[in-house]
């Protein structure tokens, strides 16, 4: 409702400040800039993102952050308490039964995952250890899914991070990005295990004629040693335009390339 009404204001002040002679209203998405979403904010955005590969050079590293809406049992909770049953236990909530709250109350879920966007990002900002140094600089994007579930597109700059055509370099992104699984003692085992396993669906498969073949290219070959992928090679597309290709080990061609923090 509020972005409603800011919308409904904006336009109408641009209407006054761009009404011609005739009493026609011309370039109106020119004064639209503030409001997200529209073209002119993007064109703004996509500026900004355009000067800071100019200045800083290409981005280190390409993030993806999902929101993990159904089994978060906070945000259950909060959405719960926003359906009006605030004692209702967030673990009786099937997974049904919590989607159809996520598709009713998508303010509550972006609220929330802005929350754990802004704490993450905290962090990350604060720990140097996260990708090996300091992040000098990043850009992000907000999209939504059909189902209505938030994710984060992000690139960042690395301070003093080496060429990953070099082999500091390929020592350093093998430290950030892995395609094992950590040590069973590990916190993060099982969190790897439930959520980063890639897992068929339709989706997979609804580019696919006569022979199914997983879109997104899982399982993957066996790769022994990380390395780059020429620009110019057939790898290269086959690889979905990524520029490196991880080390994976035979066990784990259905894993999804992760993120530890070591």
């Amino acid at each position: 409702m509020f972005e409603y009404h800011r919308v409904k204001s904006t336009i109408s002040a641009c209407c006054k400040k761009v009404e011609g002679q005739d009493g026609k209203v011309d370039d109106v998405h020119l004064y639209l800039k503030n409001l997200r979403g529209s073209a002119a904010y993007w064109r703004i955005s996509l500026n900004e993102l355009l000067a800071q590969i100019r200045c800083l050079g290409p981005p280190t590293y390409f993030l993806t952050f999902s929101c993990n809406d159904i089994n978060w049992l906070d945000m259950r909770k909060s959405l719960l308490i926003a359906d009006g049953r605030p004692m209702d236990n967030p673990q009786d909530l099937d997974k049904i039964a919590t989607q159809r709250l996520i598709e009713q109350y998508p303010v509550i879920v972006s609220r929330h995952f802005m929350y754990r966007f802004n704490a993450l990002m905290k962090f990350m900002l604060n720990n140097n250890q996260v990708l090996n140094n300091r992040i000098k600089d990043y850009w992000w994007k907000i999209e939504f899914q059909n189902r209505g579930s938030p994710h984060v597109h992000m690139v960042v700059w690395v301070e003093g991070h080496a060429s990953f055509d070099t082999e500091e370099g390929l020592q350093q992104l093998n430290k950030v990005c892995s395609c094992e699984l950590p040590p069973e003692t590990s916190e993060l085992h099982d969190l790897i295990k439930k959520n980063q396993l890639h897992k068929h669906t339709h989706t997979c498969y609804k580019n696919s004629s006569e022979s199914p073949t997983c879109r997104f290219d899982f399982p993957r070959k066996e790769c022994p040693e990380t390395r780059l992928v020429s620009h110019s090679s057939d790898e290269f597309i086959r690889n979905g335009g990524r520029i490196c290709i991880l080390k994976r080990g035979q066990k784990m061609d259905g894993l999804i390339i992760i993120t530890q923090l070591l």
